[in-house]
């Protein structure tokens, strides 16, 4: 089945993806709710395609005029539920890291934490979140909130990453890039296809934490300089080495 963006023949694809006007009053924010709660449930059952603006304004009890009020068309509604899913998973970690750096954990312990809650937010709408991201690949639109969500996660858990003692990643951002995508990969993956039948919850964790445990603290090897030649003049004072400040922990802040 083709998932990529469709409307009925009679409702064109607004080409805007933001929302027509802000609900103000309450009777307009829960028009707004039973509009997204519609589209979700109607693309998850049956993918984008079939989450057409009738078929949308069917299931939330509205007529398709009043749902064009609020949103100009299809991708609109897509990218309004991209931003709740997308709001939720940035307020879940900021609130992660919040909580480590209160109460500073080992790192093997801040990983699980971290892992495991991950996992109890994929476990919820697993296809909803993967049919929303699939679409984001082919939607520019969409696709710059995902990457935007990414780049404020990473600067959040490399913020963590620099607090850690024994991490020896110089580089914190890096090691934030890896792990956000090794996290999601595994995670998205393991939850989709429930693999829990083949490996459970607990050893997953474990797995996913000894191989983030693994990147985090292995210094990186240190590359031999060559030896000077004999008549060469020692030089008055060695520059520190990338490979040597990379074996170097990371200060705490």
């Amino acid at each position: 089945m083709n998932d990529r963006i469709s409307t009925s023949p009679d409702k064109p694809l607004k080409k805007s993806s933001e929302a027509r006007r802000k609900p103000v009053q309450d009777r307009s924010r829960v028009t707004v709710e039973r509009v997204l709660a519609a589209a979700a449930a109607v693309i998850e059952e049956g993918g984008v395609a079939a989450g057409t603006t009738d078929r949308i304004a069917e299931g939330a009890g509205v007529s398709v005029g009043t749902l064009y009020q609020y949103f100009p068309g299809k991708e609109a509604i897509l990218s309004a539920l991209l931003d709740a899913e997308l709001a939720q998973t940035t307020r879940r970690l900021q609130a992660w890291v919040g909580g480590a750096l209160a109460n500073r954990p080992g790192l093997r312990d801040a990983l699980s934490d971290l892992v495991g809650d991950v996992l109890a937010q994929r476990a919820s709408r697993p296809r909803l979140r993967s049919l929303l991201l699939q679409e984001a690949v082919h939607s520019p639109g969409l696709r710059e909130r995902v990457l935007a969500a990414e780049a404020e996660a990473g600067r959040t858990l490399a913020g963590w990453l620099a607090a850690v003692p024994g991490v020896r990643r110089a580089e914190p951002t890096r090691g934030a890039y890896f792990m956000i995508h090794t996290i999601s990969a595994l995670a998205h993956r393991y939850e989709a296809h429930r693999d829990e039948d083949r490996l459970g919850r607990e050893a997953f964790v474990d797995e996913l934490v000894d191989l983030l445990e693994a990147y985090l603290t292995r210094p990186r090897p240190v590359v031999a300089e060559p030896e000077p030649a004999p008549d060469a003049a020692p030089p008055d004072a060695a520059p520190t080495r990338a490979a040597d400040r990379d074996v170097l922990p990371v200060s705490l802040l």
